[in-house]
């Protein structure tokens, strides 16, 4: 028996011996091929049993217990009561009755609803219980059961009935109720990703779907389409990525709708952004963005003009343009970000000032100002409240701290990622913390495994169609099998960097691929192949103003075995004016290596510090 149908086996026997032995017997002799196919099926034996204790019952109470297996496993008496057409306090009686005899049900906690209804909650002994007698209830009685539970739990929670979606979608569903069903669908799938809960969400927007089908077609429909397959979409993208032929179907047909109804909520706008952004089509991404905020305009200002803005300062970031990349996501914090703190997140849940500030902390990196990157990344993390938001916001610092140098910060940060992402089913970030703490694990000793998961972490980012960072992954991974001595493996690993470089136009990380390039020639012999390797990082980190990858490239090329006077006093005339560019960040690895160069070379003469210890704001 498969590993998933024997935790399934053991969760709806609830590990009750008996009926767990029975229900192993039962699948083994009728062959029940996998988890999915276990829903409704209850051993013969069992069944046999819980007959014969139905069969016990006064007529009276056979009704209580048909009722109450329609209002489910879990119950309270106010639904029985409405199911029975019966006062609260005669259920509630009934129930504890049955209660105290140890037939069939137990009693719990006293229910209150928002109505002030007040009732107790009962549960069956054993959810085969309640499967066994919903099964005998006739189908119109159970679908007029249905509806009275529905209409009674709907009324006595009032406003507050989105909190219990996902069971009124399911009586209405039951009662053929379709248009409350796809109402309360659509609500539980929001519910889910209120909270991280992305299968859950996927979940009930299909079902959603499956009924809208079954609908005429009118304006309404297609609204409500449009708000299902929103949410399809998202929850596809966070469990699969955004990259995944599903979630793509998804958010195409979003596009579609909207042109059909005149309008493309921002919600959609964002997650087709995702979509062109994780393949690395920048071009096309950045429209988007230029599209959303337009539309926010149109609107006289929204949220989404902020996460506009921020995605447009995202596409500059990954093409290697950061003075331009950080003016524009401090502008959109400037001008939005306090206006728009603390309104209500769109569909997916995901903070743009929270991105803006993790991006703003790799560009303040870049452009040498390593003290403004922590402290934008710790704000970064401070502000991230949602599930999705709090696992991008610890990937983005394990990032920065790898670009410090700190490799046990990385780890951290990369650990605390990869958790959030593991338990909230987020595929994207799962795979971005996975690279990040395969990295840290190498830089840290553990070079074997740290290479395995990175390995399994690139693999499973391309089997995606996800192009996004993926230069920067292939360097990080070029660098760990560098440090491991797997040259060859880590030059094939850099050389696929820039091919994917070239093919895509992320140029983030390309000065550092040609530095690290230049090491492995340098490694291998090929001192001059190597000083043209590091001269390219050199003029390439120039071009996008990298000061921080513009400092790395003069230390390698300073490192360079004895050439002559004038190249050597070149070099470290490049590397003091380089290191001389800083006013902050002094105790970072890079400062700390570049100063012990210079004093090696005797030119220790360190710039003023004047400015070191500058905050961003």
């Amino acid at each position: 028996m498969a590993a998933d149908l024997r935790r399934s086996v053991h969760l709806r026997t609830e590990g009750h011996p008996l009926f767990l032995v029975a229900m192993t017997e039962h699948l083994l002799a009728r062959g029940v091929p996998s988890a999915d196919a276990l829903e409704g099926v209850v051993p013969a034996d069992v069944r046999h049993m819980i007959e014969a204790r139905l069969d016990r019952l006064a007529a009276d109470e056979r009704l209580v217990v048909e009722a109450a297996s329609v209002a489910g496993v879990d119950f309270s008496a106010a639904s029985v009561a409405a199911g029975l057409e019966a006062s609260v306090a005669d259920a509630d009686d009934r129930c504890a009755g049955l209660a105290r005899r140890r037939m069939l049900v137990r009693a719990g906690a006293e229910d209150t609803w928002p109505d002030g209804t007040a009732a107790g909650r009962y549960s069956f002994v054993h959810s085969l219980y309640r499967d066994v007698i919903y099964a005998q209830v006739p189908v119109a009685r159970r679908i007029e059961l249905h509806r009275r539970v529905a209409a009674r739990e709907e009324a006595g929670h009032g406003p507050e009935a989105g909190r219990i979606a996902a069971r009124l979608a399911m009586h209405f569903e039951q009662a053929h109720d379709l248009a409350a069903a796809l109402r309360y669908r659509l609500h539980a799938a929001t519910n889910a990703v209120d909270i991280g809960g992305f299968p859950e969400a996927a979940a009930h927007a299909a079902a959603g779907l499956q009924h809208l089908a079954r609908l005429d077609r009118t304006r309404e429909r297609a609204q409500q389409e449009l708000d299902l397959q929103l949410v399809l979409a998202t929850a596809l993208a966070m469990t699969q990525g955004y990259g995944a032929p599903g979630a793509e179907l998804a958010y195409a047909r979003v596009l579609e709708l909207g042109r059909e109804l005149g309008t493309t909520p921002d919600s959609a706008l964002r997650g087709v952004f995702m979509f062109h952004l994780v393949r690395a089509e920048f071009a096309a991404a950045a429209e988007v963005a230029r599209q959303g905020i337009g539309q926010a305009r149109e609107a006289a200002g929204s949220r989404p003009e902020l996460w506009a803005h921020t995605s447009l300062g995202v596409t500059l970031v990954h093409r290697g343009r950061f003075a331009e990349a950080r003016a524009a996501l401090e502008e959109a914090l400037r001008t939005h970000g306090a206006r728009e703190r603390g309104a209500p997140l769109p569909a997916h849940r995901h903070n743009p000032e929270t991105a803006g500030l993790s991006y703003l902390a790799w560009c303040a990196w870049m452009l040498g100002h390593p003290d403004q990157a922590l402290a934008w990344d710790r704000e970064g993390r401070r502000l991230a409240a949602h599930p999705l938001a709090r696992a991008q916001a610890e990937n983005g610092s394990s990032a920065l701290h790898c670009f410090l140098g700190d490799a046990r910060g990385a780890l951290e940060h990369a650990q605390a990622s990869l958790s959030l992402a593991i338990e909230h089913g987020l595929a994207h970030w799962r795979v971005m913390s996975a690279v990040m703490r395969g990295w840290s694990r190498a830089a840290l000793g553990e070079a074997a495994e740290g290479i395995a998961e990175m390995e399994g972490a690139v693999a499973t980012w391309r089997a995606t169609g996800a192009e996004f960072v993926l230069p920067l992954i292939l360097a990080l991974l070029g660098d760990a099998l560098a440090r491991a001595d797997r040259v060859d493996e880590a030059q094939a690993a850099l050389a696929e960097a820039l091919r994917a470089a070239g093919r895509t136009g992320e140029r983030f990380w390309e000065p550092e691929v040609h530095r690290l390039r230049g090491e492995l020639l340098l490694r291998g012999g090929a001192p001059g192949a190597a000083a043209e390797a590091f001269h390219r990082a050199l003029e390439t980190a120039r071009e996008q103003r990298a000061r921080s990858l513009e400092l790395r490239a003069a230390m390698s090329l300073c490192r360079l075995p004895p050439r002559g006077g004038a190249q050597e006093g070149a070099a470290r005339a490049r590397l003091a004016g380089a290191h001389a560019a800083f006013t902050e960040g002094f105790e970072t690895a890079d400062l700390r290596a570049a100063r012990a160069l210079l004093r090696a070379a005797g030119r220790d003469r360190p710039p003023s510090r004047a400015g070191s210890g500058t905050r961003a704001g």
